[in-house]
C-alpha cells in the first residue's frame, strides 16, 4: 500500500503501536517519528528519513531500506531479520539487543552506532563504514564484514565465528577476548590492534598487517600467521 506524506502523517496521529506491514513509504518522512513496538515487516522505506526515529521494538523483518536515513535512530531491541540497509546511514544510531540475523548492510555507514549484545549472525557488512562502533558482547558468527571500515571499534568479547574480516580496516581496534576461531582475516589491517586474550584459532591472518598489534594471551592454535606458517 502507497502513502502519501499526509496519509502518514495522520496515521502517526493514532496510538500505537501501529500497524505499517508492507507499506510502501520509500522517501516519505518520519524524522523523529515514535514508532516503538510498531509492525513495520515487509515495509518499503527506500530513502525514508527516520533520523532520531523511535523504533524500540520495531518489528523490522525484511524490510527495506535501503539509502534510508537512521542517523540517531533507536532500534534497540527491534527486529530485523533479513532486512536491508545497504547504503544506508545509521552514524549513531543504537541497535543494542537488536535482532539482524541475515540481514544486508552492504556499504551502510554504521560509525559510532552502539551495536553491543545485538544478534548480527550471517549479515551482509561487506564495505560498510563502521568506525568506532560499540559492540561488546554482540553474537557476529559468520558475518562478512571483508573491506569493511572498522578503526577504532570497541569489539570486545564480540563472538566472530567464522567471520570474513579480508581486507578489512582494524586499525586501533579494541578486540579483547574477541571470539575469533575460524575467521579470515587475510590482508586484514591490524596495525596497533589490541587483540589480548583474543581466540584465533584456526583463524587465517595471512598477510595481514600486525604492526604494533597487542595479542598477550591470544590463542592461536592452528591459526595461520601473516608470514603464512601455522601456528602450533
Amino acid at each position: 500500500m502507497d502513502l502519501t506524506q499526509t496519509e502518514l502523517d495522520r496515521i502517526l496521529l493514532r496510538p500505537g503501536p501501529l500497524n505499517l506491514k508492507g507499506f510502501r513509504l520509500a522517501h516519505l518522512s518520519l524524522k523523529g517519528a515514535v514508532l516503538i513496538d510498531a509492525d513495520m515487516e515487509g515495509a518499503n522505506l527506500e530513502g525514508t528519513n527516520l533520523e532520531g526515529a523511535k523504533l524500540q521494538g520495531a518489528r523490522m523483518i525484511d524490510a527495506y531500506m535501503l539509502n534510508a536515513n537512521l542517523r540517531g535512530a533507536d532500534l534497540r531491541g527491534a527486529k530485523l531479520y533479513y532486512a536491508d540497509v545497504s547504503d544506508a546511514d545509521l552514524t549513531g544510531a543504537n541497535l543494542s539487543k537488536v535482532m539482524f540475523n541475515g540481514g544486508t548492510g552492504f556499504s551502510a555507514n554504521l560509525s559510532g552506532a552502539e551495536m553491543s549484545e545485538g544478534n548480527f549472525s550471517k549479515t551482509d557488512f561487506h564495505n560498510a563504514t563502521v568506525i568506532k562502533a560499540k559492540m561488546y558482547g554482540s553474537i557476529m558468527r559468520e558475518c562478512d564484514f571483508s573491506g569493511a571500515k572498522l578503526m577504532g571499534c570497541y569489539m570486545e568479547g564480540a563472538d566472530m565465528l567464522e567471520a570474513n574480516l579480508r581486507n578489512a580496516d582494524l586499525r586501533k581496534a579494541i578486540m579483547n577476548g574477541t571470539y575469533l576461531e575460524g575467521a579470515d582475516m587475510r590482508e586484514a589491517n591490524l596495525t596497533e590492534a589490541n587483540m589480548e586474550y583474543a581466540i584465533l584459532v584456526n583463524a587465517n591472518l595471512k598477510d595481514a598487517k600486525m604492526e604494533g598489534t597487542r595479542r598477550m594471551g591470544a590463542r592461536l592454535t592452528g591459526c595461520i600467521m601473516p608470514d603464512g606458517s601455522q601456528h602450533r
